[in-house]
C-alpha cells in the first residue's frame, strides 16, 4: 500500500496549495486565493483551498479629515488626508474609503481684537484668540475674522497723572483712572508709643525701618548704625553700639546678618537667659533695659518681631491717614501709575492737604490750638496737630514768646528803671517783675558787679575787700558803700639788713641775700632767699629793656644767668634762659652752656636734665632733654628721653625720641615718632617713621604715610603695609565683641569655597549625565538602524511573496 502524506498548508496570506499530491509535484504549489469582496482583504491563506480568510477594512481609525486607502489584497490600507476642503472650511467626518471627508464652514464671529484660530483646514471650530498684529499702545477696531490682522489705531498717551489709555480713536484717546495701590495699611511702627506708618510695596528691609523709625522722631532724625551682627535704624541723639547708651531708647533692626540669636547679643555673648530666639528675623524693633555690656544681663528686649506687618485689625481698618500715597505719573497704555508716598514730614503746626491721585498735596496750616498751647507734631495726612500747654522755663529778665507754631524762645524783657533790677521771668509777657538795686553792704564790703546790666537781671554783689598782711598798716578801708574796693596798706619804714655768712649784693641795685653762706648776686633786682655757694648775675642793659629781677629761693652751687628768672632750689644746677623756672633737682640744666640759651622754659627736678628750647617743658626724670631750637616742645619725664623738634611731645618712657614737627611719644620703651605728625603709642620698640602714622605695641614700624601699625605678636616685626593702611598684627586672635575676626573671616571665606565646590560638583555631574545621555542615544541609533534593516527584508519578503 501506497504512503500518504498530509499536503503542507504553509502559503503566504492570501495564497492556497494547490495541486498537492500531483506526481510531479507532490508538495503542490502556492496560488493567490480569488479576490475578496470590496471592503475586505485577506488575513490568512486558504490551506489548500481556495477560501482564504478575509476581514472587512476598518476606516474608524481615521480621523475627521482622512480617508482609508489601499485596503485590498493583503492590506488593511493606511489613513491619508482628504484633499476636498476649500478655504473657510473644516474637516467635521471621516471619508471612510473614498477621499469625500464631510466639511463645514468656519464661523469667524470673534470679538474686536481678537481672530478665529485653528479652524480652517482643521479638524475643530477652533477658537477665538488676541489678536497681535498692532505695535505696542494701539488699540484694535475690529476681529482679524480667521487671521492675525485685526484693524488698528495707533493711540498717543497723553492721559494726566493718575490715568491710562483704556481706548482710542483716530482723532481722540480715551483715559480711565489707574487702580493700582501705592503704599500699604497704617500699621504700628515698633516703638510701642501708638505711632503708626506706612511704606510703599516692594520697599526693602531697610527702606521700612528707616520710614518707620522716622515716623517716630521727625524726617532726617535717624541715623544708620551697625553694631556686630545686626544693621538698623536709630535717633542720632541717642548714639548707638556704646556700652553707656541710655536705657528705654529704641533701635529698628533690619539685618540680622550673623543670624543672632539673642536680641542683645551684639552687646555680650549668647546667653541662656534670652527668651527671645531672633535667628530667624530680619525686621524687629529693640529697647535698651539695661546699661552697660554684662554678659550676666540681658540689656536689651523685643518689642516687635512683626515689623512692617500689619496684624488682623490693622488690615480690617485698613486707614492711610499715618501716609498715603499719589500717582506721580501717567500709566501709558497699563494700569499701572508710578506711585510715591505723600509729604508726612510737615512743619509742625501743617498737615499735608490733598494729598491723594494724581496730587501730592500740600503742607496746610492745622486748625486753631487755644491760647498757651504749641504745635509739637505734625498731622500727617489728616487736620490732627498734636499741641503741648506751653511752659515758660526762662531765666530772670527774659519771657517765653512765640510760644504757638513751636515751644516758644526766651526774650528779654524790657530794661527796668534806673536803680532797679528783674526778679522774675515774665511768664510768657513782657512783664518780668523788677526790685531796687542793693544800695550799701556792711563794713569791709563793696558794690561789686552791676545794677541790672545787660538782661537787666544782675544786682549788687556785696564783695569783701582785701585785708592788709601782717606787719602792714590800713590807711583806708571800705565803708560799703563804694562801687571798688578802696583799701590801702602801707609799710613800715625800716632800714635793710643783709643776713648770713660772706654773701655778696648790692642794696643799691635793688638786690637782696637774706640767709645762706658764700652767696653772690651781680646785678640788679635780685634776690636769693637762702643756701650755699649759689651765683646770681643778672644786669639790666643799657637800654633799660631786659635784664636782671631774678632769683634763688635756696639750694647748693646752683647759677642764674637769665632774666626773669627764677630757680627754686637743688644742687649744682644752671639756669642761662630768660624768663624761665628751674624747681629742684641735680645738675639740671635750664639754657646753660655754649649754644643757644632758649628762654620761657620750664625744668621741675630730676636727675641731669636738659632744657635748651623756647616755651618747653621738661617734667623730671633722669637725663632727659629738649634739645636746642625746640619750640613749644613738652617732655613728661622717664629716662633718657629726648624731643629735639617744634610741638613735639614725650609723656615718659625710657629711650623715647620724637624727632620731627608734632611728633607724638607717650611711653614705652625705645620707641620713636621720627615722622612729621606722627605717634608712637607705647609699648616696647615701635616706631613711626611715615608722615601723619601711628605705631603701638611690640615691635612694630609705621613706615608708611598715614599708617597705623600695632604689634601684638612678640615673635616678628609688625610693618605697615602701605600708604593709608592699617595693620594688626596678632598670635591667638583678634576679637571683637569677644568674636574671633579671623575665624569669622575663614568662616566666610570656607563658604564661599563650598559654594564654589558644590557649584563645580554640580557642573561634574552635569558633564556625567551629559555623557551618558550621549551614549544612550548612540544606543538608540544603532538599535534604530537595525529596526530600519529589518523593516527594509520584511518589505521585500512581502515583494517577493506577492
Amino acid at each position: 500500500a501506497c504512503d500518504e502524506v498530509a499536503c503542507a498548508a504553509n502559503c503566504p496570506v492570501g495564497f492556497y496549495n494547490d495541486d498537492c499530491g500531483n506526481i510531479e509535484n507532490p508538495d503542490g504549489r502556492c496560488v493567490p486565493c480569488s479576490l475578496p469582496p470590496p471592503g475586505y482583504y485577506f488575513i490568512g491563506d486558504g490551506n489548500t483551498d481556495d477560501s482564504c480568510s478575509i476581514a472587512a477594512c476598518d476606516w474608524s481609525q481615521c480621523g475627521p479629515s482622512e480617508y482609508l486607502a489601499n485596503c485590498n489584497g493583503t492590506s488593511a490600507g493606511e489613513c491619508v488626508s482628504c484633499t476636498t476642503v476649500e478655504l473657510g472650511q473644516y474637516w467635521i467626518e471621516s471619508g471612510g474609503d473614498r477621499d469625500a471627508c464631510e466639511v463645514e464652514t468656519c464661523s469667524a464671529e470673534c470679538e474686536i481684537g481678537f481672530f478665529l484660530a485653528g479652524c480652517e483646514g482643521g479638524t475643530t471650530p477652533g477658537e477665538c484668540v488676541p489678536c497681535t498684529n498692532a505695535p505696542f499702545g494701539s488699540v484694535y477696531q475690529s476681529d482679524g475674522g480667521m487671521s492675525n490682522s485685526c484693524d488698528f489705531v495707533e493711540c498717543d498717551p497723553i492721559c494726566p497723572n493718575g490715568e491710562f489709555v483704556e481706548n482710542c480713536t483716530e482723532n481722540d484717546t480715551m483715559c480711565a483712572t489707574c487702580t493700582n495701590v501705592g503704599s500699604t495699611v497704617c500699621m504700628r511702627n515698633g516703638a510701642n508709643n501708638g505711632h503708626e506708618f506706612n511704606y510703599a510695596p516692594g520697599s526693602s528691609h531697610r527702606e521700612i525701618a528707616l520710614r518707620a523709625c522716622e515716623s517716630e522722631y521727625g524726617g532726617g532724625n535717624c541715623e544708620y548704625g551697625v553694631c556686630g551682627g545686626y544693621e538698623y535704624y536709630y535717633k542720632f541723639a541717642d548714639g548707638h553700639c556704646r556700652c553707656d547708651k541710655a536705657v528705654g531708647t529704641v533701635e529698628w533692626v533690619f539685618n540680622n546678618k550673623f543670624g543672632y540669636v539673642a536680641v542683645d547679643q551684639d552687646y555680650r555673648q549668647y546667653s541662656s537667659q534670652s527668651v527671645d530666639d531672633v535667628s530667624a528675623a530680619n525686621l524687629f524693633t529693640r529697647m535698651r533695659t539695661a546699661s552697660g555690656c554684662d554678659d550676666s544681663v540681658q540689656s536689651w528686649e523685643l518689642l516687635d518681631i512683626d515689623l512692617g506687618f500689619p496684624n488682623e485689625l490693622e488690615n480690617a481698618t485698613a486707614s492711610h491717614d499715618c501716609g498715603s500715597y499719589y500717582y506721580s505719573d501717567d500709566g501709558g497704555f497699563a494700569d499701572e501709575c508710578p506711585t510715591a508716598l505723600c509729604n508726612t514730614n510737615c512743619d509742625a503746626h501743617q498737615y499735608n492737604a490733598g494729598c491723594g491721585g494724581a496730587s501730592s498735596g500740600n503742607c496746610t496750616n492745622c486748625s486753631s490750638i487755644p491760647p498757651g498751647y504749641h504745635y509739637y507734631k505734625d498731622g500727617n495726612l489728616v487736620d490732627d496737630c498734636l499741641s503741648k500747654l506751653c511752659v515758660d522755663n526762662c531765666d530772670n529778665g527774659y519771657y517765653l514768646a512765640d510760644c504757638y507754631i513751636g515751644p516758644g524762645t526766651c526774650k528779654q524783657c524790657s530794661s527796668p528803671p534806673d536803680g532797679y533790677y528783674l526778679t522774675s521771668n515774665g511768664n510768657q509777657t513782657d512783664n518780668c517783675s523788677a526790685a531796687p538795686c542793693l544800695s550799701s553792704c556792711p563794713e569791709g564790703y563793696f558794690l561789686g558787679g552791676e545794677c541790672g546790666g545787660r538782661d537787666g537781671a544782675s544786682n549788687y554783689e556785696c564783695t569783701p575787700c582785701i585785708s592788709c598782711f601782717v606787719g602792714l598798716t590800713t590807711t583806708i578801708s571800705c565803708d560799703g558803700t563804694t562801687f571798688e574796693d578802696i583799701t590801702e596798706c602801707k609799710s613800715p619804714t625800716y632800714e635793710r639788713v643783709a643776713l648770713g655768712e660772706n654773701n655778696y649784693f648790692s642794696f643799691a641795685n635793688s638786690s637782696i641775700i637774706v640767709f645762706g653762706a658764700n652767696n653772690s648776686a651781680h646785678g640788679n633786682s635780685l634776690f636769693i632767699g637762702d643756701g650755699k655757694s649759689n651765683y646770681l648775675e643778672s644786669y639790666v642793659d643799657l637800654t633799660g629793656a631786659s635784664g636782671g629781677a631774678s632769683s634763688i629761693a635756696g639750694g647748693s652751687n646752683l647759677i642764674v644767668s637769665g632774666a626773669s628768672s627764677s630757680m627754686l632750689g637743688g644742687t649744682y644746677s644752671c639756669l642761662g634762659s630768660d624768663r624761665s623756672v628751674l624747681v629742684g633737682g641735680h645738675f639740671n640744666d635750664v639754657g646753660c652752656g655754649d649754644g643757644f640759651a632758649g628762654a620761657d622754659a620750664i625744668l621741675v627736678g630730676g636727675l641731669d636734665n636738659l632744657n635748651h628750647g623756647l616755651s618747653t617743658f621738661v617734667g623730671s626724670g633722669d637725663r632727659v632733654k629738649v634739645t636746642e631750637r625746640a619750640e613749644y616742645t613738652s617732655i613728661g619725664g622717664g629716662q633718657r628721653n629726648s624731643a629735639g623738634n617744634d610741638w613735639a611731645a614725650i609723656i615718659g618712657g625710657k629711650n623715647a625720641k620724637a624727632v620731627s614737627n608734632y611728633a607724638t611719644a607717650i611711653g614705652g620703651y625705645g620707641c620713636k615718632a621720627n615722622g612729621r605728625f606722627s605717634t608712637v603709642l607705647g609699648g616696647a620698640r615701635n616706631t613711626a617713621n611715615g608722615k601723619y602714622s601711628t605705631s603701638g605695641g611690640y615691635s612694630s614700624r609705621a613706615s608708611a604715610t598715614r599708617s597705623f601699625v600695632m604689634g601684638l605678636d612678640s615673635s616678628k616685626y609688625c610693618r605697615s603695609v602701605g600708604i593709608n593702611s592699617v595693620n594688626v598684627c596678632v598670635k591667638k586672635g583678634f576679637f571683637i565683641n569677644g568674636m574671633d575676626l579671623a575665624a569669622m573671616v575663614a568662616e566666610i571665606n570656607s563658604g564661599r569655597r563650598l559654594g564654589t565646590e558644590d557649584f563645580l560638583a554640580h557642573v561634574s555631574s552635569t558633564k556625567e549625565q551629559a555623557m551618558m545621555h550621549q551614549d544612550l542615544i548612540a544606543l538608540k541609533k544603532q538599535q534604530l538602524s537595525q529596526l530600519r534593516h529589518k523593516l527594509q527584508r520584511l518589505k521585500h519578503l512581502n515583494r517577493v511573496h506577492r
